[in-house]
């Protein structure tokens, strides 16, 4: 793969994932935790978003030295006019 590749395979991927939003973690009750992701409208998965608010609940975790216990997913897949998205409940827990 040539330079000129390897910089445009990186623009379009910073392209692709820069328009998505990731919540901040949000406290539901003493010890239990929710964070969404959302992507674009017409382009994306639910299984993508589920991904990157799994990736932060885990770094809210090990902030704390503890480690991601997920309780559920909630998972919205796009269609018409809808863009994918994906809420994660969690609690962190001692290693």
């Amino acid at each position: 793969m040539n330079k000129i590749t390897s910089i445009l395979m990186a623009l379009i991927t910073v392209m692709m994932t820069a328009c998505g939003t990731v919540s901040d973690v949000v406290a539901v009750s003493a010890d239990k935790y929710i964070v969404s992701s959302h992507g674009i409208v017409g382009n994306g998965a639910a299984s993508a978003e589920e991904i990157k608010a799994v990736q932060s609940a885990t770094a809210f975790c090990r902030q704390r030295s503890q480690t991601l216990k997920v309780i559920s997913v909630d998972k919205v897949d796009p269609f018409f006019g809808r863009a994918p998205s994906a809420s994660v409940k969690f609690q962190c827990t001692q290693q």
